[in-house]
């Protein structure tokens, strides 16, 4: 029996679940709460236990947003590459362009730098994102 109000919770990929409580367990009298090899004691008062991601999981939701980015990216460029390759291009079209291609290029880039995949550290568009 705990005398800190709270739950042990076992964590499994992306979940976290209660699996007792502070209270024996009356089928297992003889179980220990929390069973610290696979449960941790969670206190009532910190709220819900932050569920923390595996590495293959968070090299997956870099890669995801690594995608969408050069989406968007790929999306803004493809119009003002039909101007310029159709001689209808202004010099800020043109501009546009050349820096829309630098940010698609250093997203790509991302895996290679510093902070890959927990941190990533993303750069700035030419225009914010929508």
């Amino acid at each position: 029996m705990s005398n800190n109000p709270g739950y042990a919770y076992a964590t499994t990929k992306a979940y976290a679940f209660m699996v007792d409580g502070p209270e024996a367990d009356p089928d297992n009298p003889q179980a220990t709460y929390p069973n610290y090899e696979v449960e941790t004691f969670w206190p009532l008062s910190d709220g819900f236990p932050p569920i923390v991601p595996s590495p293959a999981e968070r090299l997956a939701q870099a890669r995801i947003e690594r995608d969408r980015l050069l989406t968007y990216a790929t999306l803004r460029i493809n119009p003002l590459q039909d101007d310029v390759d159709n001689d209808e291009s202004s010099p800020e079209g043109a501009a546009l362009l050349k820096l829309w291609k630098q940010y698609r290029s250093a997203v790509s880039k991302t895996e290679t730098k510093p902070g890959w995949p927990d941190a990533p550290q993303w750069p700035d568009p030419p225009i914010p994102l929508e």
